[in-house]
């Protein structure tokens, strides 16, 4: 059994993902349809991290914490489409 670090409940390794506690695309990139809008020298340092910025999580949590992630992207490029 493997404890969640965002949950602190235990599950199976098969329930387990390892998640970037620093998200590989910030939020202030705001959220773009493909990866190849990136800037890759910046993205590829954040995706082959250390081990420090990474932690284990359920499946369960990785989804909600990716969702809101994801939301906070969204909300990020509507202000910049108002700003413009």
């Amino acid at each position: 059994m493997y404890r969640c670090a965002i949950t602190k409940k235990l599950f199976p390794a098969k329930d387990m993902q390892v998640d970037h506690i620093d998200p590989v695309i910030p939020e202030k990139w705001g959220r773009k349809t493909k990866w190849l809008g990136y800037n890759w020298n910046e993205l590829l340092p954040r995706l082959f991290c250390g081990k420090e910025n990474l932690q284990a999580v359920s499946k369960e949590a990785h989804k909600a914490k990716t969702k809101e992630e994801n939301a906070r992207r969204k909300r990020t490029n509507t202000v910049r489409k108002k700003e413009v």
